[in-house]
This record gives structure tokens, C-alpha cells and sequence, in this order.
């Protein structure tokens, strides 16, 4: 098999709109396997890379194949054994924690929510592994500026509005999560207004406290729920107004109350209310 022209964009266009002739569902595979991607190269550089060629599209962490956009219309994912209830004792000898999931396009939306946290815990596992220290030769730098300049998608994680679910002892838990669209390109306005990653309530900034693995780390807050923006074609969103900057912390604790979450002032005068209580008032400045 001849392989494609891996400097060319236009050669990547043409591929991935093969592999994914509905535009929709092109942005949703796309955006997710940047965010993979994005995740793997920021924390183990020598190993990750995304390969295209005539009749695929891979990223790879060292020499195992994560995410793999198929011609058969599906998606190749490999996820981390021990969080997922497998359908066949299928892994590869080489990674045993590793299991290959095959999702068709059409169930894709619906089953990549669940499967997340799996693909990332594999991804740290196979970046950590001695085994095969750096990627092989293959990474396709068009594709990877192609993907990453179209189909945005910032690696940090949003804070899921849960809107039903219940527990079970000794079960699983199942939270279902709303499906309105999060724009990505909303939350990037909104951080570019602000101009930092740091929790607008509570001043936690992950870079200060973590390093490198926590730049660019922070939720972003709807100060409107999700949920009432729209069924259909949603809402109109001013990033400036309308979305906020805030640590995971200070995330639940807006969404605490229920069915409308807390305002920003209103969590802030809890946490003042509460250091009074723990520490008494500030000292008066009269001697």
C-alpha cells in the first residue's frame, strides 16, 4: 500500500473525510482524539504520535495503537481492563491491563462518555511502561497541525451537570449526564478574557502548586445551567459573561444546590462566612 503524502493537509482532509463522510460526527470523533492525543503528548512526548495513512487514521502510545478511526466505520479504542466490564478476554501480551474496544460510528456519541476515564488511565499506564521507551517512526505532523487547528479541543475536563442517577451497594453507579454542546471554542474565549487558569472564586492556580502537569488545568463554570440554554439548536453564549474560570472544587460546590447551582458571590461569601467562623475576625488595625 502506497503511503499518502503525511506533509500535505489537503491529503489529511481528503482521508478523514473518507473515513468520516458525516460532518458531525467527524468533529465529534476528531475532537476527542485530540484530546487523547493532546494528554499523551503534554505528559510523555517520545511516545505519542498519530499515524494516517490510505485507509486509517491511528494514534499511538509507544507501539500500541489507542484510538484508530477504521474504514469499516468504527473506531478502534483501547482501554484500561480493570475499569471496564470486558466482553471478551481479548489483550494484547505485551500490556495485559490493555483491552481493545471496536465502537461503530453510529453508537460512538453515546458510548466515548463512559469509556474516557478508561482510554486516559491506558494512556498512563503505557506512557509509564519501560516497555518500548519512545514511538516509532510514522507521525504525520500535517495531520496533527490539521486536527488540532480544526477540531479543537481543549484537554480540560468539564464538570458534568448530572441530571438523574442513582447508587447501588455493592453495584454500579450510573449518573446520566446532559448532552448539550460545550463549545469548545467558547471556553478558550472565555479563559482569553480572563487571561488565566486560576479559580476566579477561591484563587487556586494548578501550575502554582503541581508544575508542568497542571498548566492550562481548569474547569470552566455556565453561570446559566447547561441544561436551560436549549433542546434544539441552543443558546446563544457570551464567554465573557455567561462562563467562568474555576478550580474543580469550587466547581461542586457551585452545583451543590440544586436545581439552580450557587452564584460565584454567594459561594465566596459562604467561604468568607466559613474562615470567620473557623478563625474569628481579622485582627483590628488599633492598637
Amino acid at each position: 500500500m502506497t503511503t499518502p503524502d503525511r506533509t500535505s493537509i489537503e491529503v489529511s482532509k481528503g482521508i478523514l473525510a473518507d473515513l468520516l463522510p458525516n460532518p458531525a460526527t467527524r468533529k465529534t470523533v476528531c475532537r476527542e482524539l485530540v484530546m487523547f492525543w493532546q494528554y499523551a503528548k503534554r505528559n510523555f512526548p517520545n511516545k505519542a504520535f498519530i499515524t494516517l495513512a490510505k485507509r486509517y487514521v491511528r494514534m499511538n502510545v509507544g507501539m500500541l495503537e489507542v484510538f484508530v478511526i477504521h474504514p469499516d466505520e468504527s473506531v478502534l479504542l483501547v482501554v484500561d481492563k480493570a475499569m471496564v466490564e470486558p466482553e471478551a478476554e481479548l489483550c494484547y501480551k505485551s500490556h495485559p491491563d490493555a483491552l481493545p474496544k471496536q465502537i461503530p460510528l453510529a453508537e460512538f456519541d453515546e458510548a466515548i462518555s463512559g469509556l474516557r476515564p478508561a482510554v486516559f488511565s491506558v494512556i498512563n499506564k503505557l506512557g509509564r511502561t519501560r516497555i518500548n521507551p519512545s514511538a516509532p517512526i510514522g507521525h504525520s505532523p500535517a495531520l496533527a497541525d490539521l486536527l488540532t487547528t480544526d477540531y479543537p479541543y481543549d484537554p480540560a475536563m468539564d464538570y458534568p451537570d448530572e441530571v438523574g442517577g442513582g447508587f447501588r451497594e455493592g453495584g454500579r453507579r450510573t449518573i446520566t449526564v446532559n448532552a448539550y454542546e460545550r463549545d469548545p471554542e467558547a471556553r478558550a474565549a472565555c479563559l482569553r478574557h480572563f487571561g488565566s487558569y486560576t479559580c476566579q472564586i477561591c484563587g487556586f492556580d494548578f501550575e502554582r502548586v503541581y508544575g508542568s502537569i497542571g498548566r492550562e488545568c481548569i474547569h470552566v463554570h455556565h453561570l446559566r445551567p447547561v441544561a436551560t440554554l436549549g433542546q434544539d439548536e441552543g443558546t446563544m453564549i457570551h464567554p465573557e459573561s455567561d462562563m467562568l474560570p474555576v478550580c474543580p472544587n469550587c466547581h461542586v460546590m457551585l452545583h451543590s444546590r440544586k436545581p439552580d447551582p450557587l452564584t460565584p458571590e454567594e459561594l465566596k461569601k459562604e467561604m468568607s462566612q466559613q474562615k470567620a467562623a473557623a478563625y474569628g475576625p481579622p485582627p483590628s488595625a488599633e492598637l
